[in-house]
């Protein structure tokens, strides 16, 4: 729980974090598609130690927006929505879509015991969180957010080298491991650091509610097949979370030209967003579409 009086969460039992993220971990569970006796064997120790791993921690320090390991499983379930149905592809594309946001709030986090200068900084590639905790008699943190120390593709594998239990990575090794090929290459194919960082930004977007097609505020839609972005609106919302995520941080002027540079959004109307009928507001707007990594992004999160 936090304590808002201090700004410091205190932190809780593995045991603990399972049972809060109940909901969201049967749900992916399930989705995966493993019969009973396999899921306990190959699945459910991989989960167990990514609860050990993060504990409590949010979504985004200070933020409010709920616990990380919850929204981890909650992407990985959105993963699961357009994958084939073998269980083990299933497997390791909805596992991919835990460790993908694991890791990239982990990479621009900084967790440390207050006021105790003998106990250094959690590494959250080195060992759990709890293991970091029990190991300095650490009960309560102060979590900040910083810019990502480590690139989000090797944030990936390495924390999957650490999370992943033996009987997962055997299971995925025998049967499908190249089914885990695309999250190596989460952010590597995308042409420049900020279409990584766009991507990453439209995901959280996404994945905290505040980006849904045809709803209230109206950001996103689909046309013709294709993604639509309110405006100025819907750029400043991915310009500030970038930046919150620990991306670059650009002017509100050079932005739109930084999107086009780095291939995630284009528009009909030329170098300037074009005019269209929004159907949510039914009334003439700005737009631009979708492109690229932040296409991609959007239509494996919203098929």
């Amino acid at each position: 729980m936090n304590a808002p009086e201090t700004g410091l969460l205190t932190l809780a039992s593995p045991a603990a974090c399972l049972q809060q993220a109940r909901a969201p971990l049967m749900s992916f569970r399930t989705l995966v598609g493993l019969g009973p006796a396999q899921a306990e064997q190959v699945l459910m120790p991989s989960l167990e130690r990514m609860a050990g791993w993060v504990l409590n921690l949010d979504v985004a320090p200070g933020a409010g927006q709920g616990l990380l390991f919850c929204a981890a499983l909650e992407a990985g379930a959105l993963r699961l929505a357009n994958a084939p149905e073998a269980p083990l592809e299933r497997l390791a594309i909805g596992l991919g879509g835990v460790l993908y946001t694991l890791a990239a709030a982990l990479s621009c986090s900084v967790v440390q015991a207050p006021g105790r200068d003998d106990v250094p900084r959690w590494g959250a590639h080195a060992g759990s969180l709890w293991g970091w905790a029990r190991a300095h008699e650490v009960a309560q943190v102060r979590c900040e957010r910083a810019a990502a120390a480590v690139p989000a593709v090797a944030a990936v594998a390495l924390l999957a080298g650490r999370v992943l239990s033996g009987a997962t990575l055997a299971c995925l090794d025998a049967g499908s491991m190249a089914a885990l090929e695309p999250l190596w290459a989460e952010g590597a194919g995308v042409g420049s650091a900020l279409g990584a960082s766009v991507a990453q930004a439209a995901a959280s977007l996404v994945q905290r509610g505040l980006w849904q097609p045809l709803q209230a505020p109206g950001r996103i839609w689909q046309e013709s097949g294709r993604w639509h972005l309110l405006w100025p609106l819907a750029g400043e919302d991915l310009r500030t979370e970038v930046a919150l995520l620990g991306g670059e941080r650009l002017m509100p002027e050079s932005w739109l030209a930084a999107l086009r540079d780095a291939g995630c959004v284009c528009s009909d109307g030329g170098p300037q967003p074009s005019f269209c009928l929004h159907p949510l507001l039914r009334r003439t707007v700005q737009a631009c579409v979708a492109a690229g990594p932040l296409e991609a992004t959007l239509r494996r999160l919203m098929p």
